[in-house]
């Protein structure tokens, strides 16, 4: 029985999906859509079972793996395939959530170790009056089940198995992206008004706060605004340009060491 393997449209404007070449972004989309994905983004996978199925010979396959794994998209632990941002654009119902629970029970230890989810929601109905007796009209007690309307939310640290407060979802598209803005503001002096409603710079703002973190965010583009000068130095003046060349401003840096 086949399954629905749903990718967002926001993918393709994606700057770092952007940067691939032909043979990176099918095997990124395979990685995304195979029989094996499940709702964790755990699967076991061998190099040669992905060679099979996409066409490309074992060294392609391992280089372009050692790309997403550098880019902080994906693990490789004992044939097992990890993509680590997977549980971010999962829903968060109880269904979902017991179906990542139950997969995470079943892999190795090597991978656990690894998976980003350190706090696995669990979310029960409060049984109260769960057995209610009643007389029936032949005199005789009946137990009759009944759920409450009520719904209580509990959250387990998947760490200490300590029951602790459910953090509130997020409701904006974008939660992150004043933060990075902010950033850019304090070191380059630059916010332009339409960053808030330009779609691929708050994708940017985004995958630069989730995926590198503001503290690195701030390193990077300090160093760019002391080094900006310098002949090969990428010119970063937006979250895009950082983003999509975070990597080109790395190799910068081990160039000048």
């Amino acid at each position: 029985m086949s399954s629905q393997r749903p990718i967002k449209d926001e993918m393709w404007s994606d700057s770092w999906f952007y940067d691939l070449d032909p043979s990176e972004k099918l095997v990124w989309v395979f990685l995304l859509t195979n029989e094996r994905q499940n709702v964790a983004g755990i699967y076991e996978a061998n190099i040669r079972w992905i060679c099979s199925n996409t066409g490309f010979d074992k060294q392609v396959i391992e280089q372009i793996l050692k790309r997403f794994e550098d880019s902080n998209k994906i693990a490789v632990r004992g044939g097992w395939i990890v993509l680590l941002n997977h549980y971010k654009h999962q829903s968060t119902s109880p269904k979902i959530e017991e179906g990542i629970a139950r997969i995470l029970k079943e892999v190795p230890e090597i991978v656990l170790e690894i998976y980003p989810i350190h706090r696995v929601c669990i979310r029960y109905r409060t049984l109260l009056n769960l057995t209610k007796l009643i007389i029936g009209e032949t005199g005789s007690p009946q137990t009759v089940n009944m759920w409450n309307k009520n719904k209580e939310e509990k959250v387990v640290d998947y760490d200490s198995g300590e029951i602790v407060e459910p953090v509130k979802p997020q409701t904006k598209k974008y939660p992150n992206a004043p933060a990075i803005c902010k950033i850019f503001q304090e070191v380059l002096g630059k916010n332009p008004g339409n960053w808030r409603v330009n779609k691929t710079q708050l994708l940017a703002c985004e995958n630069l706060y989730t995926e590198r973190t503001p503290a690195k965010v701030r390193s990077a583009l300090l160093y760019y605004q002391a080094n900006r000068e310098e002949k090969y130095c990428p010119q970063i003046s937006s979250p895009y340009d950082l983003d999509s060349k975070w990597t080109k401003l790395g190799e910068f840096k081990l160039k000048q060491v």
